[in-house]
């Protein structure tokens, strides 16, 4: 894994983005002139140099740039502005005609709404009993193409299904509402299309969270020489591995320069690794579901929705702290501005599962040990 020399302060060509280097470089992207002010930032990321340079690095500086997604509503345009920090001076833009950004949060909570006052909707709810549209969850898929007429008129789609709730904090998907389906233009909140088929029974059972949980008996994790590694900008080494840690927004989790130290020889294992896709295909051919297959990361973004852990409380033990920065959204005094967000290491020596509430606050979760 190569490394700076010894004294010097200048960064790893792949050392994570600082909260001021994402904040400088969405700013100058929404300056450049590249495109509208008003453009929404769907993410931006460290434009990686090329493998060669990395490698041959000796601890000359290299140039930091930074792409930054943006997307223009009122044309429906996707465009990746890179631009070299921290003097702001526009390096490319492509304009990604024929694609579209990951879905951004405020879209996602824009569409709920859309949906729950359109009043074809309201009228197929109310035939299945349900009325208060406020106890209605809504969920605005990634529309998929399937060939359709539809699919070809480059809207910015979304198929939207609904589940009935009992009350604040209840598990939306054991109410499903089955055969309703509203085709939705994301840009406009226009209803193209609303599906109303066969009406089926809400399920009314019970199947909350938060219900039922168990008192557990106190754990502790005990390490008392540390945890074992060191992370030192986004360079991590464990015994004897070494490796560099970043988070990518649609990637997620990337290592780089992957090596084994053997016998003072540094042995190269890998030079990058993540993933590249996380597709699920739900398979069943019933109307609420026949079109359902998640792209994790290029419809969502695995990093995007990455929570932040708790030292303490979602991590128990020695842990070491990753820091990485992510564009905010929404309920922000800025959107589209980076915030800070610390990813947390640990030893997996206890599985454990966090689960997290778009609808309420993104931010917040809820960590559950194995065997509660």
């Amino acid at each position: 894994m190569t490394q700076a020399p010894a004294g010097a302060t200048v960064r790893h060509p792949l050392a994570p983005l600082t909260e001021e280097e994402a904040a400088a470089a969405c700013r100058a992207a929404l300056a450049s002139g590249a495109v509208d002010p008003r453009a929404r930032i769907a993410y931006c990321v460290l434009a990686e140099p090329p493998k060669e340079a990395v490698l041959g690095w000796a601890g000359t500086p290299l140039p930091r740039e930074v792409t930054v997604v943006t997307y223009e509503k009122d044309l429906g345009r996707t465009c990746m502005v890179t631009v070299s920090v921290p003097d702001g001076s526009l390096v490319s833009c492509v304009y990604a005609l024929a694609a579209q950004p990951p879905i951004m949060v405020e879209e996602w909570l824009a569409n709920v709404e859309a949906v729950r006052k359109d009043p074809g909707f309201q009228a197929a709810c109310a035939r299945r009993g349900v009325t208060d549209m406020a106890m209605v969850q809504v969920d605005p898929w990634p529309a998929s193409n399937f060939g359709l007429p539809v699919d070809g008129e480059g809207r910015r789609l979304a198929r939207c299904v609904a589940y009935a709730l009992d009350g604040p904090g209840d598990n939306g998907y054991a109410h499903p509402i089955e055969n309703l389906v509203v085709l939705l233009d994301r840009d406009t909140g226009e209803v193209v299309e609303l599906q109303d088929g066969e009406v089926v029974p809400v399920p009314r059972a019970s199947g909350r969270y938060d219900g039922g949980a168990r008192e557990l008996a106190p754990l502790q994790i005990v390490q008392p020489d540390g945890p074992g590694f060191t992370v030192d900008d986004g360079a991590l080494s464990w015994g004897p591995w070494r490796l560099r840690a970043s988070m990518h927004p649609i990637e997620g989790l990337v290592l780089h320069e992957i090596s084994y130290v053997e016998g003072g020889r540094v042995r190269p294992v890998v030079y990058r690794a993540s993933l590249s896709e996380m597709v699920v295909p739900y398979g069943s051919t019933s109307m609420n579901h026949w079109w359902k297959n998640a792209f994790d990361a290029g419809d969502v973004g695995l990093g995007k929705m990455a929570n932040a852990l708790e030292l303490g409380c979602d991590c128990l033990g020695e842990n070491g702290v990753m820091q990485s920065v992510k564009v905010s959204q929404p309920r922000v005094s800025q959107p589209g501005m980076p915030v800070q967000s610390a990813r947390t290491l640990r030893r997996p020596d206890l599985p454990c599962e966090r689960s997290c509430n778009v609808r309420t606050d993104p931010a917040t979760g809820e960590t559950a040990r194995m065997g509660r």
